[in-house]
């Protein structure tokens, strides 16, 4: 299994896990799911690498719910992925 599917996998049981009751906002607790993630490397002014995932079915203007899984990934895996969610 590469980065990118082991990453997949640790943020889909992050969602499954998650308790409906502790985030507020538009959700669609029932289909939210990781749908990519992708590698990037920015060049200018400082090179930089990072994995970015997409969630849907969620309000893409929610930080609550973004804050909520980045510190998961952060704390298991010890960088920061970026996190976006999309209807």
């Amino acid at each position: 299994m590469d980065t990118g599917e082991k990453i997949a996998a640790y943020v889909e049981s992050i969602l499954k896990n998650i308790d409906p009751n502790t985030i507020d906002g538009a959700i669609n607790w029932g289909d939210l799911h990781c749908v990519e993630v992708s590698k990037h490397i920015t060049l200018w002014p400082d090179t930089e690498e990072y994995y970015q995932v997409l969630i849907e079915e969620a309000d893409p203007v929610n930080p609550e719910l973004v804050e909520f899984v980045q510190e998961k990934l952060f704390r298991v895996l010890g960088h920061i992925i970026r996190v976006e969610f999309e209807w």
